[in-house]
């Protein structure tokens, strides 16, 4: 194995770390080397680099416990030590309530000296102040691009493009699913029509609810929150509106004027921590986030003396995140 190479171990294999050993297989000049994956049913270990394709292989196959490097069981502090691995990629499906099961494995991770990149919102959103205090006890990095709307670089642009400028607040678009369901529903089709051609294309979490009820887009608002003014945000403290209630002909009626219904997310400074909303807003025709379509994603920062200033990202979904992830590791000090 190139040396120079990042020797990653992947906890989660399913969207994003399939979208990753994807883009791994199409681009094998990056310097990522996967050297431990886990999923529901087993562990694959090889602290010379699994081959991303053969990864895929045996994940189709049911798990990446038939890898010819894998074995069945959950996976231990052993597999990642054997690994060899710098950073740890949290990338599983995780609760907000405890942070689980990825907050175990960031744990572990950081206590063993791995820096931790994570696409998982749970720990973050449940844990913010234990881990970054884990992390700078151990003097390790955590990068989380991935976890509040990737492809987005939304943090990164408000700490080093608006610098000299006072941010004043954000409002944004930051949960694509709710953005295709809005779209489907203006056409007239129910909600549970749209959230059902949104399940079989696979755009929609597993949990339907997630998104509808505006629990995603409120956990985005925390992690943004709390990066970018500081202070202390809890997931119930977020003002949450979600779209179950909207009816199709509420959504249709507003696109054909030019207002579009979208679910919006704001963010402000407070005296002991940001407030932040989520809820559905019919949008002017001159807002910029009323232009983003196909579950587009997209934030509006609010900023002096540079004056407004608008990101977007058309794509979402797992080769994005994957893609947000990759950029972290790549990001990550030596």
């Amino acid at each position: 194995m190139n040396s120079s190479r990042r020797r990653v171990a992947l906890t989660g294999f399913g969207s994003v770390g399939q979208s990753l050993a994807q883009i791994l297989v199409e681009y094998p000049d990056l310097l990522l080397s996967i050297a431990m994956v886990a999923d529901r049913g087993g562990v694959a270990v090889a602290p010379d680099g699994l081959d991303p394709a053969a990864l895929l292989e045996a994940k189709r196959e049911g798990s990446v416990a038939r890898h010819p490097n894998g074995h069945a069981g959950q996976v231990t502090e052993d597999d990642i030590r054997d690994s060899g691995a710098e950073v740890l990629l949290e990338l599983a499906s995780t609760s907000y309530a405890d942070g689980e099961p990825g907050w175990t494995y960031v744990q572990s991770a950081l206590n063993m000296g791995l820096n931790v990149v994570l696409a998982s919102k749970g720990p973050l959103v449940a844990h913010w102040d234990e881990l970054f205090d884990l992390a700078a006890r151990k003097n390790r990095s955590v990068r989380y691009s991935a976890t509040h709307g990737a492809p987005l670089p939304a943090i990164d642009l408000a700490r080093f493009g608006l610098s000299g400028s006072t941010l004043r607040g954000i409002r944004a678009l930051l949960n694509s699913t709710t953005g295709l369901l809005l779209e489907q529903m203006e056409t007239g089709k129910s909600l549970e029509e749209a959230v059902a051609m949104a399940s079989a294309a696979g755009v929609a979490e597993t949990n339907p609810s997630l998104d509808i009820e505006g629990w995603d887009a409120a956990a985005k608002c925390v992690i943004l929150g709390r990066s970018l003014f500081g202070g202390r945000l809890a997931l119930d403290e977020v003002e949450r509106t979600g779209i179950e209630k909207l009816e199709s002909r509420e959504a249709a009626e507003a696109a054909r004027h030019g207002t579009p219904i979208k679910l919006l997310c704001t963010i402000e400074p407070g005296l002991s921590g940001p407030r932040a909303s989520v809820r559905p807003a019919r949008l002017e025709r001159a807002d910029p986030l009323s232009t983003l379509r196909d579950g587009a994603l997209g934030v509006v920062y609010d900023a002096e003396p540079i004056g407004p200033v608008f990101l977007a990202a058309y794509g979402a979904g797992g080769r994005p995140t994957a893609a947000a992830v990759i950029r972290d590791v790549l990001n990550l000090p030596r």
